[in-house]
């Protein structure tokens, strides 16, 4: 991770053009959600519908079986959910 934030983006871009490497820039969501590689793949084809009506793009992991529909899902309020509720084994805290 340091010597990735060692250089610019636009460093990386130039180092990867026109290679064929699993490398995506990304600034911000928006990019994320538009960029060809995630959109082949369908990374971000998952909505989460919040209580305010408003959907935003999910990434398709396992970690609510709620959103595991092709259908948006509400998101849980905060502290609705605790984390036995998750998909993934959760470490004890000492």
């Amino acid at each position: 991770a340091e010597r990735i934030a060692a250089q610019s983006s636009d460093h990386w871009a130039t180092v990867f053009a026109g290679d064929d490497f699993c490398v995506e820039i990304v600034r911000d969501l928006g990019e994320a959600v538009d960029a060809p590689h995630f959109a082949e793949r369908g990374i971000f084809a998952r909505q989460v519908r919040l209580a305010n009506g408003q959907s935003y793009p999910a990434l398709p992991l396992p970690v609510v079986p709620a959103f595991l529909t092709d259908a948006p899902a509400a998101a849980p309020a905060l502290g609705e959910m605790a984390l036995a509720d998750a998909a993934w084994p959760v470490a004890e805290k000492d």
